[in-house]
């Protein structure tokens, strides 16, 4: 496997050639104003794996392809990213193959803007599984996916919002593109409520409802841009709504009959909750005000899942939330008390931070599947800004008209939130999903446990997250979303995104994995270092055989034989040296003491 160095990548310049080409995912709906320049990012594209693909097996992999449709340009970033230059021809002869495009075609030019980063071979494969297409042999283990940071195409929310949302992203800690779109994603989920209804099958109707967690270190922006992707402004319409309400209330006890009691003030709905314990979730949620659900936001996701631990053993809290993310209802038992929900919508969107994942996921060890039911998305600080790049972002972001355009798209669905809708969809988008289903289904085949649980509840995911891209999509053209099928155009955006949360989901169950053979490895250097000059093979491995097996979660039996294998690979790693006279091991000179 190679490395693409990645250096002075334009992220805009692929989407810029979609634009001008009309072959981008919105099209149809959205054109970039004449004014608005292209704008370069001084953070680095994240490094992807090359797949090792000849051009005879890319010929066979995108022959499943149509050149017609928006893929257009996704296949030749992906051709010049996994053959380079030599990916040109072949890109060609694809191109003229539907008769869409002719030779007079400026092909080079397009090409030569291309950005290699913006999308590889493994999303082109992807595709191409969906049409049909099956390997040989298998391409690549799917554990190579977890060393690379997927992204998000953009076309999907439309120029202006995707240019905010990228500007916003950089200015918060130099993050990704994807922070700030799945922290969209979220306030999206919350703005829609619980009355907005996918059909899918009889007895399945999904709801727009995620659980997200965005994975970054403390101090990553985190919070900044949690709350600048239209979290804020669903706040600020709580606090605007109780003002009005209570202004109502007053103004009614004023005018009040002498004699009368004053009756009791409006309820207010929530829309969100900064934190909250099972019990006032309860509370809230079953207020007959409440009725379309509220989302809980957190700065630490890792709080509210600690938090139902509070009454383990009495209360059930962790069952509850089970049960809240399948839409209920749910129902809470505590010493005298008695709540009901029946209708349950309960959105969770917080931060965690790597060292913290592994307590999350390790929900995993319980049976139920917890941790699987969390959306991941990994938001990780790029280089430093230089002074003058902060600035000239801070007048981007008050220029650009994208943070406007979100408000008044949410303040469309606040405005319909209370109206209950049953949304179906064509027949060509079922059965892409249906395609997606089953690519999903064999992946989950070879997985480990945990990630098969994973894969599974993505594929509850995949028609919450169809129904949130509807809405924004028909309100984006002043369509009712209520009364509109939901398209193929919807579907395949739906799971390009899903792609993003799949490979997001192998990389955070890579770092736990890379993190128990780290504490392995580290255990066989603490061994040698103890033993000094006594620390020969067979007594390194001896005095391992009952650690290593607790930490890799192995047969006991299997111990000894695993110590000798970790030696063999701190060995060729040269973090160990064997010396040949003494016929002992000792720390390398790349360990640090």
């Amino acid at each position: 496997m190679q490395l693409l160095d990645s250096s002075n990548i334009n992220s805009n310049d692929s989407e810029n050639v979609l634009t001008e080409c009309g072959k981008s995912l919105a099209e149809d709906s959205y054109r970039q104003e004449e004014h608005q320049k292209p704008i370069a990012s001084s953070r680095q594209a994240p490094v992807f794996l090359k797949m090792g693909l000849g051009i005879e097996q890319c010929r066979k992999i995108i022959h499943f392809i149509s050149p017609a449709d928006h893929t257009w340009t996704s296949v030749g970033s992906a051709l010049k990213h996994e053959l380079g230059y030599q990916g040109y021809d072949l890109w060609l002869e694809w191109s003229c193959s539907s008769g869409e495009w002719s030779n007079d075609y400026d092909f080079q030019q397009v090409w030569d803007e291309l950005s290699p980063q913006d999308i590889t071979m493994s999303s082109i494969i992807h595709w191409a599984h969906l049409n049909g297409w099956q390997p040989d042999t298998p391409i690549l283990d799917v554990s190579d996916l977890r060393q690379q940071l997927p992204r998000i195409p953009r076309g999907i929310l439309g120029v202006e919002v995707e240019t905010h949302l990228g500007l916003l992203a950089e200015s918060q800690g130099n993050l990704p593109y994807e922070a700030a779109f799945c922290c969209f994603l979220g306030a999206l989920s919350f703005a829609i409520g619980g009355n907005k209804t996918l059909y899918v099958q009889e007895g399945w109707k999904a709801k727009g409802q995620l659980w997200l967690a965005l994975v970054g270190a403390s101090g990553s922006g985190k919070s900044h841009i949690l709350n600048a992707c239209g979290m804020g402004f669903l706040k600020q319409q709580e606090i605007e709504e109780a003002e009005a309400a209570k202004t109502e209330f007053e103004e009614a006890c004023i005018n009040l009959p002498e004699g009368e009691a004053p009756r009791a003030p409006n309820n207010t709905r929530r829309l969100t909750a900064d934190s909250i314990t099972t019990e006032a979730l309860f509370h809230h949620a079953a207020k007959e005000v409440n009725e379309a659900g509220f989302g809980v936001y957190a700065d630490e996701i890792l709080a509210v899942v600690n938090g139902m631990d509070q009454y383990k053993g009495k209360g059930g809290d962790q069952q509850a939330w089970l049960t809240i993310h399948n839409h209920g209802p749910a129902e809470m038992t505590r010493i005298g008390e008695n709540r009901k929900i029946k209708s349950c919508f309960v959105p969770l969107l917080g931060g965690i931070q790597p060292a913290e994942l592994k307590k999350l996921i390790g929900y995993e060890k319980q049976g139920n599947g917890f941790a699987a039911r969390f959306l991941m998305c990994h938001a990780e600080r790029g280089e430093v800004l230089e002074v003058e790049r902060r600035l000239e972002l801070g007048r981007m972001i008050s220029d650009n008209k994208g943070r406007a355009h979100i408000e008044a798209m949410f303040q469309k669905l606040l405005n319909i939130r209370d109206q209950k809708a049953v949304i179906k969809m064509t027949l060509e988008a079922e059965m892409h999903f249906l395609r997606y289903m089953k690519y999903l289904d064999d992946l989950a085949i070879t997985a480990e446990p945990a990630e098969e649980s994973a894969y599974r509840k993505l594929q509850t995911y995949i028609y919450r997250v169809a129904l949130l891209i509807h809405y924004w999509s028909e309100l984006q053209v002043d369509r009712d979303p209520d009364s509109q099928e939901l398209g193929l155009r919807v579907a395949e955006q739906t799971t390009c995104i899903m792609e993003f949360f799949r490979e997001s989901m192998l990389h955070s169950y890579g770092i736990i994995q890379s993190s128990i053979g780290d504490q392995a490895l580290q255990s066989v250097i603490n061994k040698v270092r103890t033993h000094g000059r006594q620390a020969t093979r067979e007594k390194i491995k001896q005095s391992l055989r009952s650690s290593i097996p607790r930490i890799l979660k192995i047969e006991t039996k299997e111990g000894f034989k695993k110590a000798g294998e970790l030696i063999d690979e701190l060995l060729k790693k040269g973090v160990l040296a064997e010396d040949q006279d003494l016929k002992i091991l000792k720390i390398g000179t790349e360990v640090q003491k």
